[in-house]
């Protein structure tokens, strides 16, 4: 299950082939995200975003090792 996915109460059964990648991740339930109160989604888009911004910098400093 992808973090995104807890947050937007997706089950990962309903979450798609993890495969899909970037649109697996953003469009796995669209309409639960619509549902969400706009400072609740641009919160959430915020998180996703540094949370992404860490793991690629932890995968760049990995691979210098």
């Amino acid at each position: 299950m992808y973090p995104a996915d807890y947050l937007l109460g997706i089950d990962k059964a309903d979450a798609g082939d993890p495969s899909d990648g970037f649109e697996a991740l953003m469009f796995s339930d669209k309409n639960a995200f619509e549902s969400l109160p706009e400072e609740v989604q641009q919160e959430l888009i915020k998180e996703m975003n540094e949370r992404i911004e860490f793991l690629a910098y932890k995968q760049k400093n990995k691979d210098k090792k």
